[in-house]
């Protein structure tokens, strides 16, 4: 499946401790990433790093061909135009 990157986020997040308040979840939500995934999955690999500041660059992509088939299914339409 084709991916087209649409923006990158670049934080600082405390290891073990990521939330859904600012600075993270205005950043993540703002290019529609599930912000408490990101937490839940963050905290739990970077749990051995309690308190230490850690850099975080994420890429947000969409799946291209999947949108192509959403975009088809919108616009699908019977033979009596409905």
């Amino acid at each position: 499946m084709a991916k087209k990157v649409i923006g990158f986020i670049k934080l600082h997040v405390t290891g073990g401790q990521a939330n859904p308040a600012p600075p993270v979840g205005p950043a993540l939500g703002q290019q529609g990433v599930n912000i408490m995934e990101f937490c839940k999955q963050f905290n739990s690999k970077t749990k051995q790093q309690n308190g230490v500041t850690i850099p975080v660059e994420i890429s947000v992509a969409i799946i291209i061909d999947a949108l192509r088939g959403l975009h088809a299914a919108h616009t699908a339409r019977s033979k009596q135009g409905r």
